[in-house]
């Protein structure tokens, strides 16, 4: 199939009509009837049959549908990447950060930022790491923001701040001596615990370790950022 033919199935599976595949890839009726039939030509199987006036994908077509939704997703990223290189320097600066550093850090550093480049257009937006990652690959975002080590080999990165991982608890649930101490993670064996969703990389480090306590903390909630 030619990339045209991935572009007319993708169309009239999502349209049920060759006119409307037609209007939506801004084609005439007859252009796409050509183009549909030259694929199933091709394919020696046709991929569409008519059924009440809408045309239904055939048994094969279900089983190439996967295959070219994943080839048409990859063409709109290429487009894309393809649209956000075209546009060169003359862009904001676009930065993209995890929800916990939005809420606290980004806000002070665009401040003191603003400061020296008061006219530079600036998009803020937030998402997870793994999201940042795609973004960065994908061009729609110059700088990222995580608390997380990100190794990619199209991509750059450096260390800004260290820190130490938190434990918060409501007021008064430590002594004022307690507090002035650090944390022994022994101390947290079977306390109720709101815990970080594993699929972070703090969080699947953090739970290996809370399941070797004895007893380990009961976690009954679990959240997706800090």
């Amino acid at each position: 199939m030619r990339l045209r033919h991935i572009e007319l199935f993708q169309a009239i599976l999502q349209t049920g009509s060759l006119t409307a595949a037609a209007q939506l890839l801004h084609i005439s009726q007859p252009a796409a009837s050509k183009i549909l039939k030259h694929a199933e030509q091709q394919l020696g199987f046709a991929l569409f049959s008519r059924v009440r006036g809408k045309l239904q994908p055939t048994a094969e077509a279900r089983i190439l549908q996967q295959e070219s939704e994943r080839l048409a997703a990859d063409l709109q990223r290429l487009r894309r990447l393809a649209g956000n290189l075209g546009r060169g320097e003359e862009r904001a600066l676009r930065l993209i950060c995890t929800p916990a550093l939005a809420q606290a850090l980004i806000p002070q550093a665009l401040q003191r930022w603003r400061q020296h480049f008061a006219n530079t257009p600036c998009q803020l937006a937030t998402q997870h790491t793994a999201e940042i990652v795609q973004a960065l690959l994908m061009r729609e975002a110059d700088l990222g923001l995580t608390l997380q080590a990100v190794e990619h080999p199209g991509l750059s990165r450096q260390v800004l701040a260290q820190g130490q991982m938190m434990v918060i608890a409501p007021a008064n649930w430590w002594s004022a001596t307690e507090l002035t101490q650090p944390l022994r993670l022994q101390e947290l064996a079977g306390a109720p615990l709101i815990g970080l969703d594993t699929r972070d990389a703090l969080g699947g480090l953090l739970r290996g370790h809370l399941e070797e306590l004895d007893p380990p903390p009961r976690i009954d909630t679990w959240v997706q950022t800090y």
